[in-house]
């Protein structure tokens, strides 16, 4: 059961981060930077944008690779 529910949330992830470009993620990078003044008080935002996206660049370079090689085994 493990396995399956692990396939189903990869499913759903890689659908969420497909719509997606990474045009659209510089979109939401300058926009985080520009509404949170990155001070003492509110590093807590801080962690999270920069877990965010290392998560995103990760699922980016993961979902890129994934469609590369079924390109090519199409072929």
């Amino acid at each position: 059961m493990g396995i399956y529910f692990k396939s189903i949330f990869k499913f759903i992830f890689y659908k969420f981060i497909q719509l997606f470009h990474i045009y659209d993620f510089i979109v939401i990078i300058v926009n985080t930077l520009k509404n949170y003044q990155f001070t003492n008080n509110n590093e807590k935002y801080m962690e999270i944008f920069a877990l965010f996206f290392i998560l995103c660049f990760f699922a980016f370079l993961l979902v890129k690779k994934k469609c590369i090689t079924n390109r090519e085994n199409r072929w």
